[in-house]
Formats: structure tokens, sequence, C-alpha cells
């Protein structure tokens, strides 16, 4: 048996050891399995976190103000003293008021200390009597009476409160453009497998943040990123897109400029797409038409489009598409033939006389 090699691998005979120990173990695993977690899960983790880290931060923030409180009694006690050193605040009240005792010296050199120097008068009568005299003393160096110190308080009365400054809440560290594109790119592959527009909405407005800065270039970056992604997928993922896009701008999660910006890449790369995916045309016009019909894009945007689009992306024909998709009357509308006129190429010219015929073809 030494001789011969087990016919079973050791990746084997680890899982069948694992299996044996899990059964001595009542079928309880060894680990704790990680399963995936949603993006507000995650979220309401990092929330409880900062919570947490925000309670220590005040809780050792009140201990070291205390410790600083204690530390200025103590330093303006020594202070009211006279000096620094401590001594003199066990001095201060047997010598306020008395002045000291003179010594006499006799033939041997011997101090004779005269009575009442033994002891410090620690009477009450005493201590009223100096400290009345320190009041005294107080007032006639700083020159102030009973009389106008009414007025003085009688002004502070008088004085309006002070304004309280508003507390400003600090700035939010937002995202990178790209990074912005990535995580949109997982916000949509997410909310395709499980279908909450709610949760996506959310998501896309802590992502876009509208109306700080750069919200603009953010929200072109979800648009940009998720209609390249769309336009290469089936036509129900245009839908929802389409559906969590018209949402995010009906509440005002994304500004109408952003629409626009972020069209401008697909329309770019549109005949390089459509080679491997014959229907992108078709799912980009979808997008366009419904971008109009909210009232977020003109026709006209086209016009602006990158030039090699322009040249030799047939725009008058991506144009009559998206006016037909429209209907009836985007199709009798003058504006909508005047921008299909000025994006006709001399090949569409030569085959069709007006943008009319191009539009009724």
């Amino acid at each position: 048996m030494a001789g011969k090699k087990s016919p079973l691998s050791n990746r084997m005979k680890f899982l069948m050891q694992d299996l044996i120990e899990m059964s001595d173990k009542g079928w309880v695993t060894r680990r704790k399995e990680e399963k995936a977690k949603t993006i507000a899960q995650i979220y309401k983790e990092v929330a409880k976190e900062e919570a947490q880290a925000a309670r220590r931060s005040g809780s050792s923030n009140n201990m070291q103000g205390r410790g600083n409180n204690n530390r200025d009694n103590s330093s303006s006690s020594l202070r009211r003293s006279g000096t620094g050193d401590v001594r003199n605040l066990q001095r201060s009240g047997s010598t306020s008021g008395k002045s000291q005792a003179k010594t006499i010296v006799d033939q041997d050199g011997f101090v004779q200390v005269s009575k009442g120097m033994g002891r410090p008068n620690t009477s009450a009568s005493s201590y009223k009597k100096s400290s009345r005299k320190q009041q005294g003393s107080f007032a006639a160096e700083h020159g102030s009476t009973k009389s106008s110190d009414k007025k003085a308080g009688k002004k502070m009365q008088r004085e309006e409160p002070a304004l309280v400054p508003e507390t400003v809440a600090p700035k939010k560290d937002h995202v990178a453009a790209d990074e912005c594109g990535n995580k949109a790119k997982g916000i949509l592959k997410e909310y395709f497998v499980g279908g909450d527009t709610d949760e996506a909405v959310l998501s896309f407005a802590e992502l876009i943040c509208a109306g700080e800065d750069g919200s603009v270039e953010r929200g072109a970056k979800m648009m940009q990123v998720g209609t390249l992604m769309v336009i290469e997928m089936k036509e129900v993922e245009v839908k929802n897109f389409l559906t969590v896009l018209s949402k995010c701008i009906s509440d005002k999660k994304m500004e109408p400029k952003s629409i626009a910006i972020g069209l401008n890449d697909p329309l770019e790369f549109l005949s390089d797409i459509a080679v491997d995916a014959p229907l992108a045309a078709k799912f980009l016009v979808m997008i366009v038409a419904e971008m109009i019909t909210a009232k977020v894009l003109e026709l006209k945007f086209l016009l602006d489009a990158p030039e090699y689009f322009r040249t030799d992306g047939k725009p008058a024909e991506f144009a009559s598409k998206v006016v037909k998709k429209l209907g009836e009357e985007a199709m009798k509308s003058e504006a909508n033939v005047e921008v299909i006129e000025k994006l006709m190429s001399e090949d569409d010219k030569k085959t069709y006389a007006t943008a009319g015929d191009l539009l009724s073809a």
C-alpha cells in the first residue's frame, strides 16, 4: 500500500475532509457565506459607520473640553493670587488687610516674635473686613461705583442680542466623471436585474448631485455610458433605461443640459457600433425621440453634433427617422423640415429634391 499512489487528488481529499467535519458539527459551515449586497444596504452600512464615528469624536471632544476648563480654573486662581506660586493662595487669606508685625532683634542676634504672628487670624469678622478692603481697593483702581454699574447694566439690557452665524454644511466630495460612468453602468446593470425604479433614481441622484459643482458633467457621463450600453442590448433594456432617465429628469435629479452633451459620443460612433449591433441606430432614434417628447431636447441639437456624424453619419436620414417617430404633427413642423434640409449632404440632394421628399420617403 505504501508504494501505491492514491487515486484521489488532494483537492478531493480536502473536500471529503471538510464534508466529514461539517457532518460532525450538525451541517453548520465554518465560514459565513458572503452574499451580494444592494447599493441601498451598502449606503445604510456606511451611514451607520459614520454616525458611530461622529459619536466617538463628540465624546472625546467633550472630555477634552472638561480637562481644559479645569486647567483654566486652576490657572485663573493662580493669577488672582498675584504670582504663579501655589503657596501664595494659602497666605493671601492671612495677610490681606493687615501689615506684618515688626521684628525685634536682641543683643544675642535672636529675633523676638511679637504677639499675633504665631497664628493667622481666621475669624469670620477679619475675613469680612479684609474682603471689604479688597473690594474697596479694586473699586478705587478701576474708578467704578454702584451708580456707574447700574448705568452700565441698563445699557447692556438695551443692546440687541448678537446674531448667531448660520452653520455652513461641509462641501461634499464628488466623484470624477470617469468614475461616475463606471458607477452608472453598475447601477443600470443592477436595475435591469432587479427592476426597482425608485432605488435606481435615488442612486443616480446621489451620484450626480444635481445643482452642485460638476453635476452637468456627471449627468452627461451617465447619459453617455447608459446610451452606449443599451443600444447594443435588447429593446426591453432600452425602454427600462428610458423609464429611469425620464424619472430622473422629471424629479430634477439631472439637468437637461447633460442630455445633449451625453449624446455626442453615441452619435459620433453610431456607424461603427451598427456594424456589430444592427439595431443600434433604431434604439438611438428611440432615445432621441423620447427626449424630444420630454421637452429636454429639440431636433436642432443635431446641427451641433460631432463633425464626423454630420459628414459621414447620414445625419439627414437619422433626423428624418426621429421626426417620423414623433408623429404626423412633427412631420408637418417647418422647423423640423428646415433642420433636415441643413443636414442633407450633396449625395442626399442628388437623390432627394427637397427635405420634404426625404422625410416622406
